[in-house]
């Protein structure tokens, strides 16, 4: 019977011997780099569609049909129980108004029942805002925001 300091040293050699053949390691992708993909409003709203439909007449999910939302008042879809919060907010959806509402819903409208996540940015907020009032409308709503 070999000693266990051997049998130790010898399962280091073959470790580092195999560490070895492997080749040197790459780098993963830098963190800057990573931020740099910009995704369009239909592909964030990607995250919105299993509560929300997009087209004019389509059924309620979780969260209102958001299809024809463009400059009409908050909370007034027929056939869908909104928050008194919102239901009494005085918000029209606009982009800005939208915008607004997806990067802190509870802040623009203490009460609303609108709780999700945002890990959105401020840009990426009125991309999907504007993708959502455009396309809705049956528009050509695939065309990213731009800062004027």
């Amino acid at each position: 019977m070999r000693p266990f300091g051997t049998r130790v040293g010898l399962a280091a050699g073959v470790l580092a011997s195999l560490v070895g053949c492997a080749g040197p390691v790459e780098e993963p992708p830098a963190l800057a780099e990573l931020e740099e993909i910009t995704l369009s409003g239909e592909q964030l709203y990607l995250n919105c569609e299993s509560c929300h439909a997009l087209t004019t007449g389509a059924s309620h999910r979780v969260g209102p049909n958001l299809g024809g939302i463009a400059d009409q008042p908050a909370a007034s879809r027929e056939g869908y129980a909104y928050s008194p919060a919102l239901q009494q907010s005085g918000l029209t959806w606009n982009e800005g108004t939208l915008a607004a509402f997806i990067m802190e819903s509870g802040r623009l409208v203490p009460g609303t029942w609108m709780v999700y996540h945002n890990h959105l940015t401020p840009e990426e907020s009125r991309r999907l805002a504007q993708y959502v009032l455009r396309a809705g409308q049956g528009a050509d709503a695939g065309t990213a925001w731009v800062d004027p």
